[in-house]
């Protein structure tokens, strides 16, 4: 599990979330909510907005919670080889999917350069929050990858009032038959002290995908 993954679930894992939640928000909670709604407007989130808008008073204080670090979804995140794979605390998801071209038959075989990608997300009943993204083209030959032609690391969305997030590239290499892209992602996030100051804490870690000489997805995820 890298402290990356948990950085953008909440900032730390490995608790989970708690078993019962007030209904009433604080103003730090509240302020929170309210520039999480301007996010998903701001981002032309029509769908989020709505689902954000139906969270009845119970979801409302959790996801309010979530935001200032007093709830904490647990998953166990890292590496999967599968294309989909969703985990789920209570509304919190942590999702994936992943992809390689839709060329097929023959064309596909022919191409002498291959694209994968990867996208990871976390969400609270239904409303995304966060999404981070690794795309790979690379040269393969005779079955095998050969070099990286160009990847990329993008943060596609960030609706979190209480984090920043970046994605940067952290290296690109062949490892036997597969290329690998890797992505250096950085969340700040903070959270409301009892002197009504905010504690600022910053965690990092690498979400890679792996593609196959064949352009086949063969594994992503966190490391």
């Amino acid at each position: 599990m890298s402290s990356l993954a948990a950085a953008i679930v909440v900032g730390m894992m490995a608790f989970s979330a708690a078993p019962a939640v007030a209904t009433e928000v604080s103003a730090p909670e509240a302020t929170a909510l309210a520039e999480f709604r301007t996010n998903l407007v701001e981002r032309g989130d029509s769908a989020g907005v709505a689902k954000f808008d139906a969270l009845n008073a119970e979801q409302r204080a959790e996801l309010a919670g979530y935001f200032v670090g007093e709830v904490t979804p647990n998953f166990g995140l890292g590496s999967t080889s599968g294309t989909t794979k969703t985990q789920r605390d209570g509304d919190f998801a942590f999702s994936q999917s992943a992809a390689a071209p839709v060329t097929k038959g023959a064309a596909l075989a022919a191409a002498t350069i291959k694209n994968v990608w990867g996208k990871q997300w976390f969400s609270f009943a239904g409303i995304k929050i966060t999404e981070t993204k690794v795309s790979l083209n690379y040269y393969v030959s005779g079955g095998r990858a050969t070099s990286v032609a160009s990847y990329t690391c993008t943060v596609e969305q960030n609706a979190d009032p209480t984090a920043s997030i970046t994605s940067s590239k952290a290296g690109s290499y062949i490892s036997g038959s597969n290329a690998v892209g890797e992505c250096k992602v950085v969340v700040k996030r903070g959270a409301p002290t009892p002197w009504g100051t905010w504690s600022w804490s910053t965690s990092s870690g690498i979400q890679y995908v792996t593609g196959s000489g064949t352009g086949s997805y063969v594994s992503g995820g966190w490391r």
